[in-house]
């Protein structure tokens, strides 16, 4: 069971993660941005200088992998992860992982990460930001909490789109759209 998919099982299905279906966040037509990094270091997102697109994805990276480490006991209390997200992002998360803990089912692995930031508005208030991802999850498999096997959706590349909103000086994601294995 692939972990990306089964992070958000119900609205991958649909094609939907909080923010709506199947559309990327922001306005239509927004022209991506150049090129980031594909995974800066797990920084927290906080920081009043420096790079944002760094400062970007690594709180998109750092929500990801805080999620991994949840995943892997189906932790579902929000600490970590909401250093990272807020919102309906949030809500999601920690909706899947208690949902895990109620199934008696962990992640293993982690997912392997492209994001891009596609789209950046420092100057309003509060600041936003897009950022595209294709995101695989093949190695991140489900598990019974007795460590065998679980079955599931099937694995892949998934498109997410993902919304990040600056909170004072720390980045963090409010809305994902996360698509089916196969889109990207």
């Amino acid at each position: 069971m692939p972990g990306i998919a089964r992070a958000l099982p119900v609205l991958v299905a649909a094609g939907c993660l909080a923010a709506g279906c199947g559309s990327p966040p922001g306005p239509p037509g927004r022209p991506p941005s150049s090129r980031a990094s594909a995974r800066p270091p797990a920084a927290s997102g906080t920081a009043p200088a420096g790079d944002p697109r760094a400062l970007i994805l690594g709180a998109y990276t750092g929500m990801w992998d805080a999620y991994a480490v949840a995943a892997r006991t189906a932790d579902y209390q929000p600490g970590p992860l909401s250093r990272y997200a807020a919102g309906d992002a949030l809500t999601v998360l920690t909706r899947s992982l208690y949902d895990d803990h109620q199934k008696g089912v962990v992640l293993r692995g982690a997912p392997v990460l492209d994001p891009k930031v596609t789209g950046m508005a420092l100057a309003g208030n509060p600041g936003t930001s897009d950022v595209t991802d294709c995101a695989d999850d093949t190695r991140w498999r489900q598990y019974t909490t007795s460590g065998k096997p679980a079955s599931g959706v099937p694995a892949g590349r998934h498109r997410i789109y993902a919304q990040l909103r600056l909170f004072g000086t720390a980045w963090k994601v409010t809305n994902l759209v996360v698509e089916p294995a196969g889109t990207c």
